[in-house]
């Protein structure tokens, strides 16, 4: 395993905390065909690659850069960035 990925596997389980803390245990996208809260993942507001380029790994792990959805609303949220940039300004800032 590599840096980049053991860093994503400690920053997701630290994610993992805080959405539960914060009693975000459903997916928050809520598209249509959403599974509710089933097979849940992150959704990251940018593609990991681009924390990367921009020497911002350490925002991949904050919580105002990620959403928790189902695998339904994130194959739809991949690569559909304007319907991303509206969930996240609705969720998150």
């Amino acid at each position: 395993m590599g840096k980049w990925t053991k860093k994503w596997e400690k920053d997701r389980r630290n994610l993992k905390k805080v959405f539960d803390d914060k009693w975000i245990t459903n997916c928050e996208a809520q598209l249509g065909g959403c599974m509710h809260n089933n097979f849940l993942s992150f959704h990251h507001r940018h593609k990991r690659k681009w924390y990367k380029e921009r020497g911002k790994e350490d925002l991949l792990g904050a919580f105002n850069q990620n959403i928790l959805v189902c695998a339904n609303c994130h194959e739809k949220l991949e690569d559909d960035r304007k319907a991303t940039r509206e969930i996240f300004l609705q969720l998150r800032d």
